[in-house]
């Protein structure tokens, strides 16, 4: 029986093989993901089918973000290498600088970003998606910016008509702050629904 795993992506990568393995893996998750679910995301695929290698290497040397891999592991082994996995889907988390800190009266909110979320169809009705979005919120919760005053919080946009992204998030803790967020890109205009997740609300 399958069994899986989310690992985070190292950064920097080993070396630069293993960073065009990794980047060749993401591309064609990120592009299965844009065909698929054309109702689900905001970037389009005509219009990253086509990009170089350098913009899909520009995506894993950000280093504002990062990458949770879901891989499945068909094997009775749990301790292959991230590369020796199927990899099924993924989360990007895009970590706040510091000119976005938010001060409000003697408190400030980090701003993380759960930007983009996607899993393989023929593994959905699994409940990974839940476990990616806890991957994120337990990563947050250890790597937010612990200074004084300072409390990280997790924003993340649904598009309108993603109803079952939208009810796990709101079951897992996030809640609406924008019920009609106009997001414009590439010419056009959509309507979304934007969350957040309050870590100082956390037991």
């Amino acid at each position: 029986m399958a069994s899986f795993s989310i690992d985070v992506l190292p950064s920097p990568a080993l070396n630069h093989d293993t960073l065009l393995q990794y980047s060749a893996r993401l591309k064609a998750l990120r592009l299965r993901s844009l065909k698929g679910d054309t109702k689900s995301f905001i970037s389009k695929y005509e219009s990253e089918v086509g990009q170089p290698e350098d913009f899909w290497l520009a995506r894993l040397r950000n280093d504002r973000a990062v990458h949770l891999i879901l891989a499945r592991d068909s094997t009775e082994s749990s301790d292959l290498e991230l590369l020796q996995k199927q990899w099924v889907g993924f989360v990007v988390i895009v970590a706040p600088s510091r000119g976005n800190v938010k001060h409000t009266g003697q408190r400030s909110s980090a701003e993380w970003e759960m930007s983009a979320l996607y899993i393989e169809p023929d593994v959905r009705g699994q409940g990974l998606g839940k476990r990616l979005v806890e991957a994120t919120i337990d990563y947050i919760g250890k790597h937010g910016f612990k200074d004084e005053g300072e409390t990280p919080v997790c924003l993340t946009s649904v598009r309108h008509g993603n109803d079952s992204a939208l009810g796990l998030y709101q079951k897992l803790g996030f809640f609406v702050i924008e019920p009609n967020e106009h997001i414009e890109k590439e010419g056009r205009s959509y309507l979304a629904t934007q969350l957040r997740f309050d870590f100082q609300q956390m037991p």
